[in-house]
């Protein structure tokens, strides 16, 4: 009867597992969704933002930088910065928690990355890079 009740309790804990690496992917699968909306409906290069967030934060929503500094979400949004963008884009500032909000920061980034496209796109052309090398 005890080894009945342990493997009970071995496989409740396999699917408590599985179900977190089900919800993980499922996560994820929305975030590559609306990095790909937002890639086309701001013209950047496609894959772009999962390349900025897998080197930002290695693909963590929740991530902190360390030594002090606020870096802080997806894509490592520093307090200052993040301030001013959303009020600038907004009206008014998002709080500095929404960095975490994977949808919010990937907008915010993504319309970063267009400004930042916009006020750079002659020079790149000019130089020949190719902006998509590596995705």
């Amino acid at each position: 009867m005890f080894a009945g009740s342990v493997r009970k309790a071995v496989l409740v804990a396999v699917l408590l597992v599985a179900g977190v690496a089900l919800a993980d992917a499922l996560q994820n699968q929305k975030i590559l969704e609306k990095f790909a909306q937002l890639e086309q409906q701001y013209t950047l290069p496609s894959g772009i933002m999962a390349k900025f967030a897998k080197i930002e934060s290695n693909g963590n929503a929740s991530a902190q930088a360390g030594g002090g500094s606020s870096a802080a979400g997806l894509f490592q949004w520093t307090a200052r910065p993040w301030v001013e963008f959303t009020r600038n884009m907004y009206g008014t500032a998002k709080p500095l928690a929404a960095r975490f909000n994977p949808t919010i920061a990937s907008e915010v980034t993504a319309v970063r990355m267009k400004t930042a496209q916009n006020r750079l796109g002659g020079l790149i052309r000019q130089a020949n890079i190719d902006m998509t090398v590596g995705l």
